[in-house]
């Protein structure tokens, strides 16, 4: 599977984030492996992608922003509750600011 990458702004909301992250999704055929902070100015996050050989329907991308010090080993078990599976974590840009983010499907 091919992958690729692309740059997304680092002052978007973790709602603008999530939503920007599944319409590439929807419109690339792909769905999203990783999200990380690029490291150079200006704030942006890279999110990696993954091309989707088939036509089945994909459970929605959630995006969970972990607050300083919570467990990510109990959010999984909290979203595995509700039938979600983790895909990545990550620090990342959320509203311009440092963030910790977790990916599930």
């Amino acid at each position: 599977m091919a992958t690729s990458q692309k740059t997304l702004d680092g002052s978007f909301t973790l709602a603008q984030l999530q939503n920007t992250l599944t319409v590439e999704e929807n419109l690339g055929f792909k769905h999203t492996t990783d999200l990380q902070k690029r490291d150079a100015p200006p704030p942006a996050n890279v999110a990696t992608f993954e091309d989707d050989a088939g036509y089945t329907p994909k459970r929605p991308l959630v995006l969970v922003h972990l607050k300083p010090g919570e467990d990510l080993e109990a959010v999984k078990a909290a979203q595995k509750k509700q039938g979600r599976n983790f895909l990545f974590s990550g620090a990342v840009f959320i509203n311009k600011a440092d963030a910790q983010v977790a990916g599930f499907r």
